[in-house]
């Protein structure tokens, strides 16, 4: 094919898809993507270790399925699948999200639009499958993250998000020092921005999500996956960019969450009371004022009543972000200082004597 050839035809699309023990949401995501109103050339399921039917039902459904053995986490699930993909652009879904009819329709016309394009992703709809409230609370606070972000991300987001390939490979692909779904996504995006690359964050590309939360999985999630991983990659990259959960506005109002808490606790000590009662509700009453945007969004899509009930969770999600930024950064000085420990063993190796670092190694 000549190169003016290859310019104008469209670009063709791979999407790859880690699963594990994901039967029961599977199935709805590939039905949903068999529904779309542009057919990708190839779906490339990745089986990570999954001990239910997850690999049998993407066989059964017509894709292709690759495994990595034993569970290896969702990067080197995603990495797997790209290597094996053979589209211009590489989209990437979670197993338990179900894309919009129009969606990869969006993503292809903002690769084509603009050839200086490095990445794109989408949203969570406003309309999450599990009914419970912990469940809606969490999706919608996802929801609203990136319907009102940037659209100049700075980062990226593999639930629903496309790479073309070239800038894939640039860069590397995801970091696959983690078993966990953590911040692998987040890392990839900064990369990206650091080697120049644009990457687009178009709100009306959107998957609806269906993943059932507990309080517990809620908490889990948040300081470990989230906010410390996320802690030690802002300060090991130098780079906090002003969107998404890590917006100004969000984290004074977390910071005045976890001043709150703190109070409560000098009250319930029996420590100045009233005025660590007062403190601690004046705290709040700020936070809650920082998050009116939050609040209204939750009032249309949901009601009065929603909205309302919501502040204690989104308190505690407040709350898990101050422990596990604490957290990241505690990790992260722990980290350097092993490092610097072993820089100077080493060069004391080098100063005291050559045999010595013959020794050594």
């Amino acid at each position: 094919m000549s190169n003016r050839a290859a310019a104008n035809r469209p670009l063709s699309i791979s999407v790859v898809i880690p699963v594990f023990d994901g039967e029961k949401c599977l199935a709805n995501c590939l039905h949903a993507l068999h529904h779309s109103e542009l057919a990708p050339i190839e779906c490339i399921v990745v089986n990570d270790g999954s001990s239910d039917r997850s690999a049998a039902i993407a066989t059964e459904l017509g894709c292709a399925v690759l495994s990595t053995g034993l569970r290896r986490g969702p990067a080197y699930a995603r990495n797997l699948g790209a290597r094996a993909a053979a589209g211009d652009i590489l989209v990437f879904l979670d197993a338990d999200v179900c894309l919009h009819a129009d969606s990869l329709e969006l993503l292809r016309r903002h690769f084509e639009s603009d050839p200086h394009l490095a990445a794109a992703f989408g949203s969570y709809d406003s309309s999450p499958q599990h009914v419970a409230f912990v469940s809606q609370f969490r999706n919608l606070l996802h929801c609203f993250t990136h319907q009102t972000g940037d659209p100049d991300a700075r980062t990226f987001w593999s639930a629903c998000g496309a790479i073309r390939r070239e800038w894939f490979e640039r860069v590397g692909g995801f970091r696959t020092d983690c078993a966990r779904p953590a911040t692998e996504d987040i890392d990839l995006g900064y990369r990206i921005k650091a080697q120049g690359g644009e990457i687009h964050l178009d709100p009306a590309i959107l998957v609806t999500h269906q993943k059932s939360w507990s309080l517990l999985s809620m908490v889990q999630t948040d300081i470990f996956d989230r906010a410390a991983p996320w802690t030690r990659l802002i300060l090991q990259s130098g780079t906090c960019p002003n969107d998404l959960t890590l917006r100004r506005r969000r984290m004074a109002s977390a910071v005045l969450t976890c001043l709150a808490f703190c109070f409560l606790m000098l009250a319930l000590a029996g420590l100045n009371r009233g005025a660590s009662t007062a403190l601690a509700a004046a705290a709040l009453a700020a936070s809650a004022l920082l998050d009116l945007d939050f609040y209204r969004f939750l009032k249309s899509v949901r009601g009065f009543r929603f909205s309302v009930a919501a502040v204690p969770l989104y308190s505690l999600f407040h709350l898990c972000s101050g422990v596990g930024s604490v957290l990241g950064t505690a990790l992260f000085l722990c980290a350097l200082f092993r490092r610097t420990r072993e820089t100077v063993a080493s060069t004391d190796i080098n100063v005291k004597d050559p045999g010595d670092l013959r020794a050594h190694l």
